[in-house]
């Protein structure tokens, strides 16, 4: 049953020098309800006396205010009383209109406050919005009324002061200021939808948490028509518990009948634990689903920044869902696969599935197939939406839903066609004539093709054709450059993008040619991927890469704005890891692809990915460099980025996972042919020198890197890998990237360590130590430091120090690593996967240096484990912390790197509780790493640490020189 609409009275008041005030806020209140948020939802009608729709008549014999009380309304008897402000009160009344106690009306803006605010005793939901200008009026001393305004201010500021206060000097009120009158309407908008949202306890509240409300909300003008069978048939399974799929055509409304499913929350909750939502079309991301049901479901977002894998995801997903039986909608399915992804995070679930693919349906739970309209369907559906249009030719209409052949989308088309053609006052006849001549003609031209493909560019380009102006035509034209339903666009990039405003989004919206959705608290539009593809025929390729460009821009601008603000800093990188950087940055490389410049957008989709690949991918698989492959897979792309992009494909496969590179699985031919490849076709031979531009820069840096990993331990070629070694960490250093200059000092200590040359592997090391020192080394307070690096090399350091044969040095040296790799579990981040994963690296490389020398040499072993143990003193005999003296000794008595590990450090997360008590972990760090001062520096080194004073660039003090 439709919802009655809130109808609200709204009243204006103000004196005569704000008349630009009320001009735009007589605009807004106009367009309101046509907002699709507020459609159907409020209706307004607006008391002005200067309304020139309906004036107020001036009666001779009778005062204006009388006049316009009478023929206007109280103040009192209206739900919210605007009154604006700026340098006058106004005219005084006349005396036969007083207060109770006698004394006169300053004016008749003062009379009509006083009136809301006495109307607000009796209708407590009234309210009162007073605004003032913070201006001062334009006054010249030689104006002859200049006292008179002068008086006019100061009674101006005595009414404002008496609307604050009371006679005792309590506060009793507030004035909202402004600027500007554009300044004023926007204020009021905010303020606005605040009072709206006390006003309508019909619109959809927030979710209680134990029950999760994700659905695609449709805003729709209309009634649902022709399919409560339908819907009734497919509750009845599910509340017995039966999967469902719907099977349907294109443009027969799947979507539509998935949301008249769940529309009664009350029922929908009353039967089910929750409902959660998911868009798999062709192209859709699990990664922004599954974040979407995370929220959902109540997960913390610091629980689901420590999600760096999919199994993760799932874990933590399957845990929050448990055994509740929620509903769930999969909506656009097109790969089984990716149905029962999802369907296995909830083992007690409900599911229904809409998709075009039978052999899908099959698959996915009881089919039903969503049929077209019938004929008396398709009648009461053009009804609902244009009932003047049907009350004047039926007969026509009956046609009508005859030549669409029952689909929803060309009656629903139609209709608003037909709804706009019936607009006037009363209907102009020859206007609705035509409208039935032009969509009967579309009409017959309507096919059935036989892949079940309907043509639809008859109906659609009426639909353009009514729009309002040619700019709204051109607007719904350019839309079509964004991702097509499911996906969407806001309001702020169409605006931006296709020189559009409000109204012609309106437009747009009520002719059906674009939808708009509610998704949790944010509201978004779509288009149809039917009318999508119809319009990218009418925009030429040279404005549509213009558009591209456009929303690149706009884009790039939301990252350097909220998501990049410092993108070349230590810590800038971890927005590598935030799902909101991670989308923004996927729409401008989908933006940037369709641009015009296909070499451009390869290299952007290059840096992005090797960047990425370098932050996280060189130790583990990085779910965001799969996704970008996936996504640019489904892409037209022309042979030569397809032929690159398959490389990057290979490289990622082929690429040796773990810190070990030279022991771990891996097929290094293929990396070194992939990485070849790809500069070879992006043309990034020769002289490093000259390479321009930023990102053919930055992608030939990281080939050189890779490569000479690829002839370091693939081809084991030490000159031509110190070669490629140095041309990457050139190019880098010369764009000011210290940061990863650094690490490939640190990758070259390494190696040259295990090819024994120890003198140049302690050069890189203490090199990668002093590199940027002050931005991320040991110069930086503690926050800012990459504990990750600084871990390696003082682990490497240890081993340099070990193999000179000085003990105490490597001791010292590995319990400032493993203090690092234990503060990375907290700093800056809380514990994931990956950081947990190098705290055992860097723990086990020194038990097992540790069990290396007991082996050898017993005494001298077990003298280095003392001088080790006393690192994990701060946590001995805590959960979690070393075990006891007893336990050391017998760990020694094994040699096993293990064993030694677990005594002399705390304990890591095991990999099942990483996701559960990663923010638990990072606060025990914080709360133990001050009792490690004495232990590992001296007391006194953590508030020098915090405050970026403890650098040594020697290597402090553990140099084995």
């Amino acid at each position: 049953m439709a919802m009655t609409p809130l109808h609200l009275r709204i009243f204006v008041s103000s004196p005569g020098d704000v008349a630009r005030e009320r001009e735009l806020l007589a605009d807004l209140l106009a367009r309101l309800p046509r907002d699709p948020l507020l459609a159907d939802r409020v209706t307004l009608s607006v008391v002005a006396w200067d309304d020139p729709e309906a004036p107020a008549p001036m009666v001779a014999g009778e005062t204006p205010q009388s006049a316009i009380n009478r023929y206007k309304g109280l103040p009192a008897d209206c739900d919210l009383t605007v009154v604006i402000l700026r340098g006058r009160i106004g005219t005084p009344l006349a005396a036969d209109i007083r207060r109770a106690d006698g004394s006169c009306y300053e004016s008749g803006t003062v009379w009509e406050f006083e009136n809301a605010l006495a109307g607000r005793q009796l209708h407590p939901e009234h309210e009162v919005l007073v605004y003032r200008c913070t201006r001062d009026p334009e006054v010249s001393l030689r104006d002859p009324k200049f006292d008179e305004k002068r008086a006019q201010l100061a009674a101006l500021d005595t009414f404002c002061e008496r609307v604050k206060k009371n006679a005792d000097g309590s506060y009793c009120g507030g004035i909202n200021k402004y600027d500007t009158p554009e300044a004023f309407v926007d204020a009021f908008r905010k303020h606005f939808n605040a009072y709206l949202r006390g006003r309508l306890p019909e619109m959809p509240a927030a979710p209680p948490p134990a029950k999760p409300w994700l659905v695609r909300e449709a805003l729709r003008s209309h009634r649902i028509v022709g399919r409560d069978k339908l819907v009734d048939e497919v509750w009845r399974r599910v509340c017995a518990g039966r999967n469902t799929s719907l099977l349907f055509l294109p443009g027969v409304g799947k979507t539509t009948v998935a949301q008249e499913l769940v529309r009664d929350r009350d029922k929908v909750l009353a039967a089910f634990d929750g409902v959660l939502w998911a868009n798999l079309g062709r192209q859709h991301v699990d990664n922004e689903e599954l974040r979407r049901w995370a929220e959902a479901l109540g997960i913390s977002s610091e629980r689901m920044n420590s999600l760096d894998r999919p199994e993760l995801w799932t874990q933590a997903l399957r845990e929050a869902i448990g055994e509740r039986r929620l509903l769930v909608v999969l909506d656009d399915v097109w790969r089984t696969e990716d149905a029962q992804r999802f369907m296995a995070l909830g083992p007690h679930c409900v599911f229904v599935s809409t998709t075009r693919s039978k052999a899908v349906a099959i698959e996915l739970g009881d089919r039903e197939v969503v049929a077209e309209l019938p004929r008396s369907q398709g009648f009461r559906l053009l009804r609902e939406i244009a009932p003047e249009a049907v009350r004047f030719d039926p007969f026509g209409a009956k046609a009508l839903v005859g030549a669409m052949q029952g689909l929803p989308l060309a009656l629903v088309l139609v209709g608003k066609l037909l709804r706009r053609a019936a607009a006037d006052d009363p209907p102009d006849p020859d206007r609705l004539r035509r409208a039935y001549h032009d969509a009967a003609e579309a009409g017959r031209r309507l096919d059935l093709c036989g892949d079940d493909r309907r043509s639809l560019g008859d109906v659609i380009e009426l639909s353009f054709a009514a729009l309002h102006t040619d700019a709204a035509r051109d607007a719904a034209i350019a839309l079509s450059i964004f991702r097509p339903k499911p996906n969407g666009f806001c309001k702020d990039i169409a605006l931006a993008v296709c020189d559009a405003d409000e109204d012609m989004l309106w437009d747009i919206s009520d002719m059906g040619l674009i939808g708009h959705y509610l998704r949790g608290n944010s509201s978004e539009y779509t288009m149809h991927r039917i009318v999508a593809e119809y319009a990218r025929t009418r925009l030429p390729l040279t404005a549509s890469q213009a558009l591209h460009r456009k929303a690149l821009a706009f884009y790039a601008d939301k990252l350097r704005g909220t998501l990049e603000s410092d993108p070349e800093a230590y810590l800038g990188w971890y927005r590598y890891e935030q799902a909101e950087w991670q989308e923004t940055k996927d729409a401008c490389l989908y933006h940037m692809a369709h641009a015009g410049d296909t070499a451009a957008g390869v290299l952007a989709f290059l840096r992005v990915f090797f960047d990425a690949f370098w932050w996280w991918g060189y130790y583990q698989r990085f779910p965001f460099c799969e996704r970008l492959i996936a996504e640019w897979r489904q892409r037209e792309l022309e042979p030569r980025a397809r032929e690159i992009l398959n490389e990057v494909a290979r490289f990622q496969d082929a690429y040796p996972a773990g810190p070990d590179k030279r022991a771990a699985a891996g097929d290094w031919a293929r990396v070194e042919k992939a990485l070849l490849t790809i500069r070879d076709r992006l043309g990034l031979v020769g002289e490093i020198r000259r390479i321009e531009g930023e990102d053919a820069r930055r992608v030939r840096a990281f080939i050189d890197f890779f490569l000479a990993e690829a002839w370091a331990y693939g081809r084991g070629d030490r000159d031509e890998a110190l070669r490629h070694y140095e041309a990457a960490r050139t190019l880098l250093v010369a764009d000011g990237m210290a940061w990863i200059a650094a690490w490939i000092a640190f990758y070259v200590a390494q190696y040259l360590f295990e090819l024994g040359d120890l003198t140049a592997a302690r050069e890189q090391a203490q090199q990668s130590l002093a590199e940027g020192s002050a931005e991320f080394g040991e110069a930086a307070p503690l926050e800012q430091r990459d504990s990750e690096l600084l871990a390696n090399d003082y682990r490497l350091l240890g081993d340099l120090a070990l193999a000179a044969g000085d003990s105490e040095t490597a001791a010292r040296a590995y319990c400032r690593a493993a203090l690092y790799a234990y503060i990375f579990q907290a700093i800056p981040e809380p514990a994931d996967s990956y950081t947990m994963a190098f705290y055992r690296e860097i723990t086990g490389r020194v038990a097992g240096q540790l069990a290396a020398l007991l082996a050898t040499d017993p005494a001298r072993g077990r003298a280095f484990a003392r001088m080790l143990a006393d690192f994990g003193a701060p946590c001995r005999g805590s959960p979690g912390g070393p075990d006891d003296t007893a336990a050391l000794d017998a760990a020694l008595e094994s040699g096993v790197p293990a064993r030694l590990a677990a005594a002399l450090f705390p304990a890591g997360l095991d990999e099942a509780d990483i996701v559960p008590a990663a923010a638990a972990y990072g606060e025990k760090v914080l709360a133990v790493l001050p009792a490690y001062e004495e232990a590992t520096w001296g007391s006194g080194w953590l508030a020098a640490a915090r405050a970026g004073r403890t650098a040594d660039a020697a290597g402090a003090g553990v140099s084995p020189t």
